[in-house]
């Protein structure tokens, strides 16, 4: 891959006009308006909102993160759930889906949406290390976390989870490139890495959960 053969140089902050930065960060404006303005630029402008990405508050992007995120994923299990009903309802089934069940997976989902945000910040983190860009953490997590708007596409009915999903990536490529001023090649690179790190480690985390059981089924049944 010709883009691993590149000079690797360690980050260097993109210049910056005076008086830009995060619509959500801004304390002059009210959290409403702040929260529409940076959905929007991310979403309708991605390479001028992260090519003005500043700043090492950590909480905002996180807060914007969550909420997006749960939102989406709150949304996204609505549009599961109602398709399941509507399927019991033509097959003339009733009750599988229990009021109960839907309830716990919708408390589940701030937990869902803030692990996500930590384990894959941290496989992007690695990812970038990988390829030679040294950086803290921070300006990883603010793309991580303000990528998260792509999430609002989970509102369109039955399709919108994998639109966000794939929204995400696109939105996650274009701040690496942007906030790293590293060329699309590299920038995809990064993306890979994280999607492989991500997939090794959950496989390692189901592997070791898988044989952790199977030790106390023996354990429990032969003694």
């Amino acid at each position: 891959m010709s883009f691993l053969k590149e000079e690797l140089s360690p980050f260097v902050p993109v210049a910056l006009e005076a008086g830009a930065g995060v619509p959500w960060e801004d304390p002059t404006l009210p959290r409403l308006v702040g929260f529409y303005r940076t959905l929007w630029e991310v979403l309708r402008r991605p390479g001028e909102f992260f090519g003005r990405l500043r700043g090492p508050g950590w909480a905002e992007p996180l807060a914007f993160g969550l909420i997006t995120a749960t939102l989406g994923l709150l949304a996204s299990l609505y549009w599961h759930l109602l398709l399941a009903v509507v399927a019991q309802g033509l097959a003339g089934e009733s009750g599988v889906v229990e009021k109960g069940t839907a309830l716990t997976l919708m408390l589940l989902v701030p937990g869902m949406a803030l692990a996500h945000l930590g384990w894959g910040s941290l496989c992007l983190w690695g990812a970038v290390a990988l390829l030679g860009v040294k950086t803290p953490f921070n300006p990883v997590w603010r793309i991580f976390c303000y990528a998260q708007g792509s999430m609002a596409a989970a509102l369109i009915p039955l399709l919108g989870g994998l639109i966000a999903a794939v929204w995400m990536l696109f939105l996650i490529f274009r701040g690496v490139q942007r906030v790293f001023g590293v060329t699309a090649g590299r920038a995809v690179g990064a993306l890979f890495l994280s999607l492989l790190l991500q997939t090794l480690i959950f496989l390692f985390f189901v592997g070791s959960l898988t044989a952790l059981l199977g030790l106390i089924w023996l354990r429990l049944f032969f003694g």
